[in-house]
């Protein structure tokens, strides 16, 4: 399992520096973070210059009160308001919490 993962995060990692060096060529700055929308089997990131993005995730079905598995995350991921788009991706790159 951890060789996966670590192959996992190669390409996450690389597609993330990709990333930095398009926005870079284009004299382009990447957003915020301004809004995270969790919802059953996907996530929806919003940032402050109009990006927007959705990955699909293993959470599932929610239950009767809503509240996604691993939700403790949750509170986490609310603190990352308002931190740069590129540093919020690579603490999820990081992370072993799906939702993160």
């Amino acid at each position: 399992m951890t060789q996966v993962k670590r192959k996992e995060e190669e390409i996450f990692q690389s597609t993330l520096e990709r990333l930095r060096k398009l926005y870079k060529n284009n004299h382009a700055r990447p957003g915020h973070l301004v809004q995270v929308g969790i919802k059953p089997q996907w996530i929806m990131v919003m940032g402050s210059l109009q990006e927007c993005g959705i990955a699909s995730n293993a959470t599932g079905i929610l239950p009767a009160d809503n509240t996604p598995p691993g939700s403790l995350a949750i509170t986490k991921i609310q603190r990352m308001v308002n931190q740069p788009l590129f540093e919020v991706a690579a603490t999820g790159i990081q992370s072993d919490n799906l939702l993160e």
